[in-house]
């Protein structure tokens, strides 16, 4: 009777280890041209968002209606998306002499920054066990 017991623990211990975290799929509205690929980063904090540097990034190279990519087993937090249209393909934002923006991009909940970027505050958003679809707004 005792030797029960040990495989329903292990069982529900690996039932539990299997549990994943919630989907983000992110898509944009707008996009006017399949030229050029659209990228896709994802920041979980204030600091990572002030240096560009996401925690997961996605390309998305080519779409038939809207380009999105899924975020996949993300733990319940606070989320901010960035995106970008590469329309001449360098793989990077392209901006001009004062730092404006040449290519189409946006972030998530449409957030706008006052001479330059918009703060992770605005942008963020809050991703529970549930998975959510985003949908992001490109500005020219």
């Amino acid at each position: 009777m005792r030797l029960l017991g040990y495989p329903l623990c292990a069982a529900m211990l690996t039932a539990a280890g299997t549990a994943s975290g919630a989907d983000l799929r992110v898509e944009i509205s707008n996009a006017e041209t399949a030229d050029g690929a659209v990228y896709f980063a994802l920041y979980d904090s204030e600091p990572r968002f002030k240096e560009h540097d996401g925690i997961r990034l996605a390309v998305a190279k080519q779409w038939t209606s809207r380009p999105s990519v899924a975020f996949t087993d993300l733990p319940p937090g606070r989320y901010a998306v960035a995106v970008f249209q590469d329309i001449n393909g360098n793989g990077e934002l392209d901006t001009n002499l004062l730092g404006i923006p040449t290519e189409p991009f946006g972030f998530s909940r449409d957030a706008t920054g006052n001479m330059g970027p918009p703060s992770f505050d605005d942008a963020a958003i809050s991703l529970g066990e549930q998975s959510e679809t985003l949908v992001i707004e490109l500005r020219k």
